[in-house]
């Protein structure tokens, strides 16, 4: 459960990291 949630927060991290980095370069 532990590694579940830390996974799914990693996941979200690297999405947000991704649309942010993106957004920077546009």
């Amino acid at each position: 459960m532990i590694t579940c949630q830390l996974c799914m927060h990693m996941y979200l991290n690297i999405s947000v990291l991704h649309i942010y980095g993106f957004k920077h370069l546009w």
